[in-house]
């Protein structure tokens, strides 16, 4: 099976904004220009986090991973860059679970972004039948053997 960055970022849209109003007040408008893209081996995703009165450009550099139920990819934070930024990640995928904790189909477990993605899709009318057990990244494409 093979995804677009386009088309997860468009399901990913979607269950966001179905379950948006649950977002507490305080984290909302926090990052603001989300975007996705699959670069050689790495997903990347950037946006703006608004830092007091200071918005901060970030990208977001990060290794995919199908975990062991073969229904969840997990994507590791693994490289930040961000203008006046230094850390592990860490307070940006705070920031980021906080302004997508209303999505049940995303969780986050330390520098990891959890997404049930057979759940994620079928909101898109994408069916996903049987186990995911690799991923592969390729420009503009997300690879996933399924058996």
């Amino acid at each position: 099976m093979t995804l677009s960055d386009a088309e997860i970022m468009a399901a990913a849209t979607r269950a966001f904004e179905a379950n948006k109003e649950n977002i507490p007040a305080e984290a909302r408008g926090k990052v603001k220009n989300l975007s996705l893209a699959f670069r050689p081996d790495t997903i990347v995703i950037a946006g703006t986090l608004n830092m007091g009165f200071i918005p901060m450009p970030f990208e977001a550099h990060c290794e995919p991973s199908v975990r062991p139920d073969g229904e969840t990819l997990a994507v590791r934070i693994a490289k930040v860059k961000a203008a006046f930024f230094t850390g592990d990640g860490s307070s940006i995928l705070s920031a980021l679970m906080n302004q997508i904790q209303a999505v049940p189909e995303i969780a986050a477990e330390n520098d990891t972004l959890l997404v049930r993605l057979p759940q994620l899709l079928a909101r898109r009318g994408v069916a996903v039948e049987g186990r995911l057990s690799q991923v592969r990244v390729e420009p503009g494409a997300l690879h996933f053997a399924i058996g």
